[in-house]
């Protein structure tokens, strides 16, 4: 859900490469990807596909 801010249980430190699948054009899908990425603190390298 849009908004949402996540918690210490949801957020993946050790992640730094990091791949989605967005539906760009569906604006709920957008919204989400900020928030989303929150839970990845240290994402250095982002595909977007």
């Amino acid at each position: 859900m849009p908004g949402m801010k996540p918690s210490a249980s949801t957020m993946f430190t050790s992640v730094t490469t990091l791949s989605l699948n967005v539906r760009l054009g569906v604006h709920d899908e957008a919204k989400m990807v900020a928030t989303f990425l929150k839970c990845f603190p240290n994402v250095s390298c982002l595909h977007i596909r």
